[in-house]
């Protein structure tokens, strides 16, 4: 058992009843359920200490997982403060992390050449061009525009390998789309059928550049993130020896923001935790209102499949919100709709309005407006703030503020492109190779 810190006692103290639920449901499957600011990551790190303070349970046979290198430090030194040096020892980190470990620990099972590194996304788009040039295709190269498709190509190879559809698999599956069309097409309109028939020449194509793609990464030394948990859970899940060594090295399993995992991950999780089945200790942390990473393959089904793996676990819902006000959190349940899921609750009080717009002009107008509006009505500027998604979505608002006159502070993240250092420096090239010029002559 790990010796309690002070730093222990007082966070196992100030946790509300529902976050100790959480913290003291030690054994078996857990789900919690929680929002943004409500805790989740001071839940993780306390019930890793709690684990170590009420078990016997060796720091690293906990397995933590998460998805950027920021949160695990973020963790890892939560749990140091918490405990002291056993928290050096608790595995914690993302999915392709601990991946590249159990590939690197066992080099007989994953050949790959000495020094395989990741591919970069320049050399990806290079292969992918290459491919497309050297090769004729039924539909994902078009005449005049033989390059048009290459990001959709790239994005719809990446999305397969995070749903862990591996080449055989692909490649069944689109021998199944092919027979289904054969079979239907008489049946089908003249734009269905012609809507099915691309469909089906475009996932061909996809596959004869998948197939080539995986070829030339063999070649090249290079390996995709995406590659690495499809090796390890195809290597868990074809060989029960294998996979028993990590099952019996990590005894409990926590996963935080569960909702974000893909297929491929959530196959490596219910992998490492199959061998005590539905009483596994493990505790997944997700949000069903929010998915971040979906782009990824994140998806909320696998929300649905913990239910079924695991029918019997522990839920416990997070509720208490420690980041955002009262009227912030009414106003995120209005936009989203939850008002007509819980009728109960009143939003009428909330101060918040919403604006629809066909076009990010009329809408950067409308911005504009109504801070000239809140400023002559005796509000200081200052205390007005407008948020963006992107940098660049400022440059508009920035150039109707100065037609108008609206005193305005620029901050966050700038083009460095537009800084006037930089812009000299792409001038001065602009000019050398417009002279060819070789300045190799005047370096050092």
């Amino acid at each position: 058992m790990a010796e309690t810190t002070v730093a222990f006692e007082l966070a196992y103290k100030r946790l509300n009843p529902t976050q100790k639920q959480a913290v003291d449901s030690i054994d078996g499957p857990v789900m919690v359920l929680a929002g943004p600011g409500t805790g989740k990551t001071q839940v993780l790190t306390v019930r890793i200490a709690h684990i170590l303070k009420q078990t016997d349970t060796e720091p690293s046979s906990i397995l933590a997982l998460t998805f950027t290198e920021a949160a695990a430090r973020e963790m890892k030194e939560r749990l140091i403060n918490l405990i002291g040096q056993d928290g050096y020892y608790v595995k914690i980190g993302t999915y392709h992390a601990l991946c590249n470990e159990i590939i690197g620990d066992n080099p007989d099972r994953f050949s790959r050449p000495s020094g395989m590194q990741n591919i970069t996304e320049l050399e990806r788009v290079n292969v992918i061009s290459e491919i497309l040039e050297k090769n004729t295709f039924l539909s994902l190269k078009p005449v005049n525009a033989p390059l048009m498709y290459i990001r959709d190509i790239i994005g719809n190879i990446s999305t397969l390998k995070r749903e862990g559809i591996t080449l055989k698999k692909y490649g069944e599956l689109v021998s199944i789309l092919k027979d289904e069309f054969e079979m239907e097409k008489d049946d089908l309109s003249k734009t269905a059928r012609g809507d099915r028939e691309t469909l089906v020449k475009k996932n061909i194509d996809l596959l004869f550049i998948y197939e080539k793609y995986q070829d030339k990464l063999q070649i090249m030394g290079r390996l995709d993130f995406d590659d690495m948990i499809n090796w390890v859970v195809e290597a868990f899940e074809n060989d029960s020896d294998f996979l028993l060594k990590y099952q019996e090295n990590f005894q409990y399993i926590l996963v935080d923001e569960y909702q974000d995992t893909n297929s491929a991950q959530n196959r490596l999780v219910f992998a490492l935790a199959s061998f005590w089945g539905e009483q596994a200790n493990i505790f997944c942390v997700g949000d069903p209102n929010q998915s971040i990473f979906r782009f990824q393959g994140a998806s909320k089904e696998n929300l649905l499949e913990f239910n079924k793996r695991f029918p019997g676990h522990t839920q416990v819902k997070l509720t208490d919100n420690y980041r955002s006000t009262t009227t912030l959190l009414k106003a995120s349940a209005m936009v989203i709709g939850e008002e007509q899921l819980n009728p109960n609750v009143k939003y009428k009080d909330v101060s918040v309005k919403t604006a629809k717009f066909n076009s990010a002009v009329l809408e950067d107008e409308f911005v504009c407006r109504s801070v000239g509006q809140k400023i002559k009505a005796g509000i200081p500027p200052e205390e007005i703030a407008v948020i963006v998604r992107e940098n660049k979505d400022v440059e508009n608002l920035v150039n109707i503020f100065k037609q108008k006159n609206i005193p305005y502070r620029l901050e966050g993240g700038t083009d460095v492109l537009k800084t006037p250092l930089v812009s000299q420096f792409l001038r001065i090239l602009k000019v050398v190779v417009g002279l060819q010029v070789d300045l190799s002559r005047y370096l050092f």
